[in-house]
């Protein structure tokens, strides 16, 4: 094994249940890489089952069309649904929850859950769901330009910070605003265009090394889409050195 590379659980090699939270301009961009990156483990061999469930309890706006990939038809339906259900039109097997995320009864080690949420309060919630989850989350955050990709596992044996861990300030309690845009133009001022396009390929290559390849080559990402930046998260050599020990049965 390269010492640069995390050894990701080699379950995630098997059946895989991914969990999306959030499904505006960053998640739905993502679920539709999700839905590539699940053919392509298929055809590939890689994995026998890929299943996807993605969570958003908001529904479509004007001031979604023309940022986020939706269409004028979609208005005033749930976003879950609205995008499972085109998906699942060309072969696509998802599940839409049109609900925000409330946590599960059962968490298990080939779980993968991603989280695309636009605020801290719905982070402290994630937190406190995921206390004994011991599989990967992955964090994809951005303000105006720019903005975070961050893998974590609390597995002992596969063992990342957690995203809160690197940057204690995705789950702070300072005030945020949440007022709504009321137009694409009122959207932009707080999100550029293509800030999300940048956020959804980082999570997405991560993604695809972490279950294509079982390895990752970082922790994921700071990037600037304005400065056309960014730069990586090194995994800790500390981490590096524990799954060395542990392969030679020290």
């Amino acid at each position: 094994m390269n010492k640069k590379q995390y050894q990701a659980n080699p379950k995630l090699s098997r059946n895989i249940d991914i969990t999306l939270i959030g499904v505006g301009g960053t998640g739905s961009l993502v679920l539709s890489g999700l839905a590539s990156i699940s053919t392509a483990l298929r055809r590939s061999g890689r994995t026998s089952d890929v299943n996807i469930t993605a969570y958003d309890g908001d529904t479509v706006s004007s001031a979604n069309i023309g940022r986020q990939p939706f269409m004028p038809a979609e208005i005033g339906q749930n976003k879950a649904t609205a995008l499972i259900h085109r998906l699942n039109l060309s072969g696509f097997n998802g599940k839409a929850e049109a609900q925000h995320f409330n946590g599960f009864s059962h968490y298990s080690n080939n779980m993968l859950i991603i989280g695309c949420v636009d605020s801290r309060r719905s982070r402290r919630t994630i937190k406190e769901h995921l206390h004994d989850y011991a599989g990967y989350y992955i964090d994809c955050g951005n303000d105006l330009h720019t903005g975070q990709v961050i893998i974590g596992c609390q597995d002992e044996k596969y063992k990342l910070p957690m995203p809160w861990d690197i940057c204690p300030d995705l789950v702070s309690d300072a005030p945020e605003d949440d007022t709504p845009s009321c137009s694409l133009a009122e959207a932009l001022n707080s999100q550029d265009l293509m800030v999300n396009r940048f956020c959804a390929v980082a999570a997405l290559e991560l993604i695809w090394q972490l279950l294509h390849e079982n390895k990752l080559d970082s922790q994921g990402a700071f990037f600037d889409s304005k400065r056309i930046k960014m730069n990586p998260i090194p995994i800790q050599p500390s981490v590096i050195s524990k799954q060395l020990s542990v392969k030679k049965g020290k």
